[in-house]
């Protein structure tokens, strides 16, 4: 226990009331469980960047912790240097099924999933679309989500 609980010192967690409403003091800022999302785990697909990123940084500020993942282990590593405390972060390649049943059994029970993974895709005119990279890309939005939906 620190000198004076708000002296911001110490990275103890201190249990406060004020008013009826529980607070944590985690040593920097004190953190309001009345948020929708504290406490709660949040999977994070593609929460290595962009929107994901950022979704994932206000759910750490709302106290919930948060698991992100990426088909690429640096954007994982990346991700987890900003998010810091009460983050995870796992490589998963959301285009096959098997692996993605593998890893909802090791991440267990959560309460809210985000599903922002995949390269932003820019549409062009239909004789200059390249049909390839547009399967990739529908394969994953479309099946990687409903796959991770349903397992």
């Amino acid at each position: 226990m620190c000198c004076n609980l708000f002296c911001g010192r110490c990275y103890n967690k201190h249990a406060i009331n004020q008013n009826s409403t529980y607070y944590i003091y985690t040593g920097d800022k004190i953190m309001n469980n009345t948020s929708n999302l504290y406490g709660k785990k949040i999977l994070l697909f593609g929460g290595i960047s962009g929107i994901g990123l950022a979704t994932a940084k206000v759910a750490l500020e709302e106290g919930a912790s948060v698991i992100v993942v990426s088909s690429r282990q640096e954007s994982v590593d990346r991700a987890l240097s900003e998010l810091k405390e009460r983050a995870e972060g796992y490589t998963l390649d959301l285009t096959k099924e098997d692996r993605i049943k593998k890893f909802f059994g090791t991440v267990g029970k959560f309460d809210h999933m985000v599903f922002t993974a995949g390269e932003t895709f820019m549409l062009e005119s239909i004789e200059n679309m390249d049909i390839n990279r547009a399967k990739e890309a529908f394969n994953l939005r479309y099946w990687g989500a409903y796959m991770a939906a349903t397992t």
